[in-house]
């Protein structure tokens, strides 16, 4: 049997940190962008991997065509350190063509 996680759990796991530790909030902010950036990127797969070691995880991920650099740069990172966790990354998107 498939038990489902409900969509919130990953977002309330998300939203406690940095918030339930104050010293580490305080941290944050005198962080330059590339290391809240490096910060943001280790946190998400942190969350990923705490929940993927309680059950196999499915992310989808709708128009990517529309997602920034940063995201899909997340993205790619993301696919780079779960390759051997019990996650599915199920992501779609359309044909950008660019005319220039």
């Amino acid at each position: 049997m498939i038990k489902l996680a409900t969509p919130c759990l990953i977002w309330n796991t998300c939203c406690l940190w940095p918030y339930s530790d104050p010293a580490a909030a305080d941290r944050l902010v005198h962080l330059e962008a590339g290391q809240l950036r490096q910060q943001i990127f280790l946190t998400v797969r942190d969350v990923l991997l705490k929940q993927a070691s309680e059950r196999p995880l499915v992310i989808i991920l709708d128009d990517l065509h529309w997602a920034d650099d940063a995201s899909l740069e997340l993205l790619l990172y993301l696919l780079e350190v779960l390759r051997q966790a019990p996650i599915f990354i199920l992501a779609n998107s359309r044909l950008i063509y660019h005319t220039g």
